[in-house]
Formats: structure tokens, sequence, C-alpha cells
């Protein structure tokens, strides 16, 4: 079970980085992913929120820092 999970780390965590650097270079992003550049970006406007790499989940359940 752990080469499984270990795999499964890995290529989550390799298409995670893609997906940061093709938000921070401006390359190509799939159309779902299309607002996720804006919203990645905003986390650099304001470091200090707690923003994900491209999704709001997180965001959205446990609400910015300090509140």
């Amino acid at each position: 079970m752990s080469p499984g999970m270990l795999l499964a780390f890995a290529v989550n965590f390799m298409t995670v980085e893609e997906v940061h650097w093709r938000i921070h270079l401006g390359e190509w992003l799939p159309p779902v992913l299309g607002a996720s550049r804006a919203y990645h970006l905003a986390h650099h406007a304001r470091p200090d929120a707690r923003f994900n790499i491209f999704l709001p989940l997180w965001d959205t359940l446990l609400g910015p820092v300090g509140k």
C-alpha cells in the first residue's frame, strides 16, 4: 500500500506545482481553472490572508485569518 500512497502523493505534488507555476508565468491553463489565476494572484496582493493555490474550498470553509 505504501508505494501506491507515495506515487499518489508525488503525482498530486507535481500537478499542484505545475498549475502553480503556470499561474505565475502566465501560461495556458485548462478552461476549468480560468478563474484560478486571479484568485491565486490575490494572495500576493494580500499575503496575510489564507489563500489556497488555486481552489477556494478551504478559504471558504475556514474563513480569513484573524476571524
